[in-house]
């Protein structure tokens, strides 16, 4: 079976590793709308439903978002002057 996907892969600067940063950063929302979509359940990490926006995600974790898609991260690249994280991502847009 081939994979159809396909993966749109870019870098994103995020203050720290918190599922919900990431997220906003990822999907150009804000912090406390991305709150809100895990609090409403709509997403996942390695396709277990979170309910805490407090969880730190990893290298290689898969994030699914619930009507947005997917995004993966898949590499630390280091960090900027002040300190901040350099995260390559791979992003699969439902609505492409």
């Amino acid at each position: 079976i081939q994979s159809i996907d396909k993966w749109e892969e870019e870098e994103i600067i995020v203050a720290s590793l918190r599922i919900d940063v990431v997220l906003a950063r990822a999907l150009n929302v804000s912090r406390n709308r991305a709150k809100t979509m895990i609090n409403e359940g709509r997403i996942k990490l390695n396709w277990v439903e979170m309910d805490r926006v407090d969880i730190e995600v990893e290298e290689y974790d898969l994030i699914s978002i619930r009507g947005y898609g997917r995004i993966q991260v898949r590499e630390t690249k280091g960090t900027t002057r002040k300190e901040n994280l350099v995260l390559e991502i791979g992003r699969i847009d439902r609505n492409k």
